[in-house]
């Protein structure tokens, strides 16, 4: 299960003021919350009970109980995201052994938000579509690449846009045919949200994959691929997202190979003899 402070700041952009200063109190004092009752709780929030009923069961949990129970199983591991921070002075193993528990967690936390139904209805509609985009910018542009690779070596006619400009003229020559996919792990990015919005206003049926399934873009998507990295949208590095953006279309690309097997099998097969002459 992933732990409440994950979740906290997973979903700090989705919170109203006073669930703000909720989550600012449980992230500066966890331990202290821990032995609080509910009353002292909000007390020292300065909001209603009421406000933290509703807080903690949008971050996922049942009871003021439940959600302490949790804390305290992170004081009792101390596995804060800030320790997988790399410092100045970590050794190299260090370091290695920082990236690994990263990855590791980024993995687990997206497989825990999975929604197979979702990724199912995706599958479903990649295999009956006429013309498939796929809108990302920056390392959410890497992954619109690879996810483009992925599809055509399976045998879908998907193209990758990175350039805003190209997403949005192209949008606008879709129909109900076609299939959109937006790329954005906070799920805020103007320009591909934009996109969306107009191959929506199109016709095209919509996906999004990110991690905030609240988002604007998620306003404009009819499926929604959830992934969970923990990472500020940002973030120069940006190595957690996109590691969960991957994950996800591997499950995806899976999924897919399970329910078009030959289609998929004949068209690696050709796609692969299609590149045998490029090889010494």
């Amino acid at each position: 299960m992933i732990s409440a402070l994950a979740k906290i700041r997973h979903m700090k952009n989705e919170f109203t003021n006073s669930e703000k200063k909720v989550a600012e109190f449980i992230e500066a004092n966890s331990f202290k919350v821990i032995g609080m009752t509910l009353n002292e709780f909000a007390q020292a929030c300065k909001v209603s009970e009421a406000t933290i009923v509703r807080f903690i069961r949008k971050i996922g949990f049942e009871t003021f109980q439940s959600l302490k129970f949790s804390l305290a199983k992170e004081e009792t591991h101390s596995f804060e995201i800030d320790e997988i921070a790399i410092l100045p002075n970590d050794e190299p193993a260090e370091v290695v052994k920082k990236i690994t528990s990263g990855c590791i967690r980024t993995i687990q936390n997206t497989y825990n938000v999975t929604n197979i139904d979702e990724y199912l209805r995706l599958a479903h509609v990649i295999r009956s579509a006429r013309r498939i985009e796929i809108y990302g910018v920056g390392s959410s542009g890497a992954v619109a690449l690879l996810m483009q690779y992925k599809l055509v070596r399976s045998g879908y006619p998907a193209i990758a846009l990175i350039d805003p400009h190209m997403q949005s003229f192209s949008a606008t020559l879709l129909s109900a045919k076609d299939l959109a996919i937006a790329v954005s792990q906070s799920g805020s990015t103007k320009d591909t949200v934009d996109s969306l919005e107009i191959a929506k206003n199109h016709g095209a049926v919509t996906a999004a994959i990110t991690d905030h399934k609240n988002s604007p873009i998620a306003q404009h998507a009819s499926i929604i691929i959830e992934t969970f990295s923990s990472e500020n949208p940002i973030d120069t590095s940006a190595g957690r997202s996109v590691l969960a953006q991957v994950y996800a279309i591997e499950i995806l690309i899976g999924i897919l190979h399970i329910l078009d097997y030959e289609h998929c099998k004949m068209y690696g097969d050709e796609t692969a003899k299609s590149v045998l002459k490029k090889l010494y």
